[in-house]
Order: structure tokens, then C-alpha cells, then sequence
């Protein structure tokens, strides 16, 4: 996929604006990301005994799932405020 000008001033535009958080760690956040979802995809492989099938889910399926994983996201959120707030 191509960038068009505007999209890639923007992105150098944020780069130069992005102040750095903490130490720079030797493994960065973008690959951490990748390996979580390269070791996902292999434990479905040896759960399965094939890779992810192209086709077989439908919209409904995913719509499911990312209600699922919303519901989780927020019940460990509140949990984790609830935690913060009691100290």
C-alpha cells in the first residue's frame, strides 16, 4: 500500500513531535506486539493442527468475538481502577 504525500507528512510531522517515554528498551513495542500475536497464531496451529482458515468465519463470528474481548478489556479496567482507587 502507498502513502499519499499528506499521509506521509503527517506521519513525520508526529514523529518529530513524539517526546520518548522512559528508556528505550532493546525490543520495541511494535515487535512485542507482533511476537504476542506470531505465539497465538503457532498455539493454534499445535490446538488445531492447521494454520488460521481463509473463509470459514463469517462477520457474525468476529462480531462475537470483539464483543467478547471488549467485555474482558472492560471488566479488567474496572477492576484495575477499583484497585487504584482502594490503594
Amino acid at each position: 500500500m502507498k502513502l499519499s504525500r499528506d499521509e506521509m507528512q503527517m506521519i513525520n510531522l508526529r514523529r518529530q513531535n513524539q517526546k520518548t517515554v522512559g528508556p528505550k528498551s532493546k525490543k520495541g513495542n511494535n515487535q512485542k506486539i507482533l511476537d504476542l500475536i506470531n505465539n497465538r497464531m503457532e498455539l493454534g496451529i499445535v490446538k488445531f493442527g492447521q494454520e488460521m482458515p481463509i473463509g470459514f468465519y463469517k462477520d457474525q463470528d468476529i462480531l462475537e468475538e470483539v464483543i467478547d474481548a471488549m467485555i474482558y478489556a472492560a471488566s479488567l479496567l474496572l477492576e484495575l481502577n477499583k484497585e487504584k482507587t482502594n490503594g
